[in-house]
C-alpha cells in the first residue's frame, strides 16, 4: 500500500527495539528519485522509523 502524499509512513520492523539492524539508521534516501539527493525528514523511535 502506498501512503497518500503528505501522510506519515511508520516502518515498525526498523524500530530500534526490534534489534534487526546491525547499526543505527543514519540516513533515509528517497528510492526511485532521479536527480540530486533530496533530504527526507525522519525519526527513529523504539517501535518504528517514521
Amino acid at each position: 500500500m502506498v501512503p497518500a502524499p503528505g501522510s506519515t509512513l511508520k516502518i515498525t520492523s526498523l524500530g530500534s527495539r526490534e534489534n534487526l539492524l546491525g547499526k543505527p539508521v543514519t540516513a533515509v534516501p528517497l528510492v526511485g528519485h532521479e536527480g540530486a539527493p533530496m533530504p527526507m525528514p525522519w525519526r527513529l523511535g523504539t517501535a518504528w522509523l517514521v
